[in-house]
């Protein structure tokens, strides 16, 4: 199966948004930069800007409610709220300004993150500050008013996302700039956690209480413990809904999707349950719960898309951890992979991505020769992978045995 990730591949940044019903896409043109934003269900562009500040060097959704005020410095059209003289209005103005909105982050090349809504279509927001000089390698939303990025200068940096503030610093002690970030709030205890990879992967604990943060508080970041086992940067990093303790990390150049478990906190170390086999190097990685079972799906180089239940012997295992105990490999039950039509019209797979909504679904973004793109969605069942249109014009799927 040749490799497929070429030139428009290679100058493209893409990502679901978190419910998979908007897609973001970001040609990376030597003289400019152009976002894209579709409509996954009605496959149709809803918001393009060309972004001209600086270069973006990486992507991210975040979910938040920024309000539109002047504050904001984008130019808000505040003579015309001012001139809304009856009080419907106002109370309608309000209600429109309080709405949590799906918003894309991208991180640019000269350290600052441009902050765009599609539903407002424009540039909401600019986050940068003087000590940010440096590209952002990754972004993730910490809470729901503050966002994370890692700069190529080894700092970590903790962001207010309503006023625009820089709330906190922090660089790593190895002098390693992260180049992927996952930031899980943990429903049970309320608890905020980053993951931050570079060829090891760091787990902090961070505050969630914004209030309480500083430009130089250390304070407000902890680390918890970190896994070994990259030899090249991370690429993709995500949590397991069904396992608190349980991530899956990618990494460039890497054929192996690693399953890590967190040891207890006064060890320091975090450990490999389980490795699953990629046919080509792994792009992109994704955990989710269907059926009451853990799904890992995973996309390759090649453009295929793999899918392998978890097995649940995994958590009982990883408790009782072993020097002598041989590495679990996980199979995959679902391969599906762009066909020969697909691959002649220079069509690749951008991302993939599970449907929250529709726990059994998956939805894929296939980009035809830099330009148009097109959604698929298919069906899972934890041993199947099949697309909704009977007449499926991108993928040969194939249909394995699970693996438990």
């Amino acid at each position: 199966q040749p490799i497929v990730e070429d030139a428009w591949s290679a100058s493209t940044l893409s990502s679901f948004s978190h419910d998979a019903q908007h897609f973001a896409l970001v040609s990376l043109a030597v003289d400019r930069h152009r976002l894209r934003v579709f409509d996954t269900n009605a496959n149709h562009v809803i918001y393009e800007d060309i972004v001209d500040r600086a270069r973006v060097t990486s992507l991210a959704w975040a979910s938040a409610t920024l309000s539109t005020s002047p504050s904001d410095g984008n130019g808000s059209s505040s003579k015309k709220r001012r001139g809304q003289t009856t009080r419907a209005a106002s109370e309608s103005t309000s209600r429109a300004e309080e709405k949590v909105e799906d918003l894309v982050i991208l991180g640019l090349e000269d350290g600052s993150v441009s902050i765009h809504s599609p539903t407002q279509g424009r540039t909401v927001r600019t986050l940068s500050h003087s000590s940010s000089k440096s590209a952002i390698l990754a972004v993730s939303q910490n809470a729901s008013d503050s966002l994370w990025t890692s700069g190529s200068d080894s700092c970590l940096r903790l962001w207010d996302l309503t006023s625009g503030t820089l709330l906190s610093v922090v660089e790593d002690s190895e002098k390693q700039a992260y180049s992927s970030l996952s930031a899980h709030t943990n429903a049970g205890d309320g608890q905020s956690r980053l993951l931050a990879g570079s060829t090891k992967i760091d787990l902090y604990t961070t505050s969630t209480d914004t209030s309480s943060s500083s430009e130089t508080g250390s304070n407000d970041i902890e680390l918890l413990t970190s896994f070994n086992g990259h030899a090249t940067p991370v690429r993709s990093l995500r949590w397991d809904p069904s396992e608190v303790n349980r991530i899956a990390s990618a990494a460039e150049d890497d054929r192996l999707v690693c399953l890590w478990e967190m040891q207890e906190p006064g060890s320091g170390k975090g450990k490999i349950v389980a490795s699953y086999p990629l046919d080509s190097a792994a792009l992109q990685v994704e955990l989710s719960t269907a059926s009451g079972r853990s799904l890992l799906m995973a996309l390759s180089s090649s453009g295929q898309i793999s899918l392998s239940p978890i097995p649940e012997e995994l958590v009982a295992s990883g408790s009782k951890p072993s020097s002598k105990q041989k590495v679990p490999t996980l199979r995959s039950s679902t391969t599906a992979r762009l066909s020969a039509k697909a691959l002649a019209s220079k069509a690749y797979v951008s991302a993939v991505s599970f449907v929250p909504s529709q726990p059994a679904c998956v939805r894929v973004a296939v980009v035809e020769g830099g330009a148009s793109t097109a959604f698929e969605t298919f069906v899972s069942n934890a041993t199947s992978l099949v697309p909704f249109a009977l007449f499926n014009l991108y993928f040969d799927v194939c249909i394995g045995i699970s693996d438990g």
